[in-house]
Parts: structure tokens; sequence; C-alpha cells
């Protein structure tokens, strides 16, 4: 059976960039960092990282989402119907380390799984990571939240 949400390429290389507003050149080299992917139709977010180029990252992830590759309902029907127009992408943070990426990346989602789990299009993949995070002292939680 057909997967019924499968577009071929609905998402240009180019148009990512343009969103993005960095030349074609910057897909080049290695700049680890953490993204974030907002959806300004209903306030819904995306997280992710890359431990080697994150614009290329960017826009592999949005183009496998957009084919239905990776499994995000909610985001993939998002991107078809919103998309570039309601959407913004950001880079929050370049890594020169990559080791630290995902504990970045980690921290972003959990904070914004604390303000408001249902905000997060990528919630689900970090319900058990948020749980252990849950049983933190405040006070680490407090320091963790001052840090972005």
């Amino acid at each position: 059976m057909e997967n019924p949400y499968y577009t071929k390429n609905p998402l240009d290389t180019q148009e990512i960039l343009e969103k993005l507003k960095v030349p074609r050149s910057e897909l080049r080299g290695k700049m680890p960092g953490v993204y974030k992917i907002t959806c300004l139709e209903n306030g819904k977010i995306y997280i992710g990282k890359s431990k080697k180029n994150v614009y290329k990252r960017i826009i592999e992830n949005l183009k496998s989402i957009a084919r239905y590759e990776l499994y995000n309902e909610e985001l993939h029907k998002d991107l078809l119907c919103f998309f570039p127009h309601k959407f913004e992408i950001e880079v929050v943070a370049f890594c020169p380390d990559s080791s630290v990426v995902s504990d970045i990346e980690e921290i972003l989602i959990s904070k914004e799984f604390s303000l408001n789990p249902e905000r997060l299009y990528n919630q689900n993949s970090y319900c058990n990571k948020w749980r252990i995070l849950k049983n933190l002292k405040q006070s680490e939680l407090s320091k963790l939240n001052k840090l972005f």
C-alpha cells in the first residue's frame, strides 16, 4: 500500500537556504550545531542537531519529513501546508566541539517540554528523557534554564 502522505520532493533546497538566509557555500565543511524550526501558524517547534554541518542537516531533515521518510505526521502536514511562509528556521547554537551538540539539544528540548509539551513536534522521542530530568532538583533545573 502506498503511503498517502508521500510526496516526491515538495521542498526545494534553494527555498530552504533562502529561508535560512545563508549562501549555498555554507553547506560545505564542518559546522556542528543545534537548530529550531517553528511553525508560525500554530506555534509548534522542532529542535534538531547536527554533529557535522547544521545547515545541511536542516535541509536533509525538512526534505525527509516532507517526503514522509521520517515519521512525524504532524510536522509533515504542517510543512506541506505552510512552508515557507509560515515557518521560521534558526540555528540556536553553533558548537565548535561536536561532542556537546546532543547535550545542548536535550537541554533545549527539556526546557520546551517543561514549559509546554504539546508545543513540541518531537516530544514523543524525548518523554523518557524528560522523566529523568523531572527528578532533578529544582535548583539544578533553574541552572539549566538560565543557560538557554
